[in-house]
């Protein structure tokens, strides 16, 4: 991999060229997402719960409650 000196005045499109890299900063971000999800379900705990949409127990009867 040729190394690239920060004093050099390269554009990124020109540094990611030149390591033959490509962008892919959405694609490590989906990435960490599905690592993170799958490290909380693996444990009983409220995020889980949360995560799955189950909640214990029963609406009242009556009005809509305000949050």
């Amino acid at each position: 991999m040729d190394k690239v000196k920060w004093t050099d005045k390269k554009t990124n499109v020109e540094v990611f060229n030149l390591v033959k890299e490509k962008k892919s900063l959405l694609s490590e971000i989906r990435k960490r997402k599905r690592r993170w999800v799958g490290q909380i379900l693996r444990h009983e705990n409220m995020l889980r719960t949360v995560l799955e949409g189950r909640m214990k127990g029963k609406r009242p009867k009556g009005k809509e409650l305000k949050w």
